[in-house]
This record gives structure tokens, sequence and C-alpha cells, in this order.
């Protein structure tokens, strides 16, 4: 998946939900055509405290 520079202007509750449906839609990840490798990263991450 590579930076999109756009995405920092984003306000907080875009970002969220961009990043929410890269947690949970696969059509998402297929659109920004992320790697099995960075899905199973996605896939194993936890927020802090919760490792």
């Amino acid at each position: 998946m590579h930076p999109d520079p756009s995405f920092a202007k984003l306000k907080k509750g875009e970002k969220a939900a961009k990043l929410e449906a890269l947690f949970s839609d696969d059509d998402a990840r297929k659109a920004h055509r992320v790697t099995e490798a960075q899905a199973a990263r996605i896939d194993a991450w936890l927020p802090e405290g919760m490792e």
C-alpha cells in the first residue's frame, strides 16, 4: 500500500472511516492494492494494551 498524500489532509472522522474499511472490507483492500503480507499485518494488529 502506497502512502496517500491526501490522507494526511483528511479530518479525523474521514481517516477513521478509511482505516475501518481497510480492516473490514476486502473490496477496499483490493482498491488500495493491499498485498497478502500487508493484509496479514492488518489482520494481526491489536491496539496498544491489547497485545
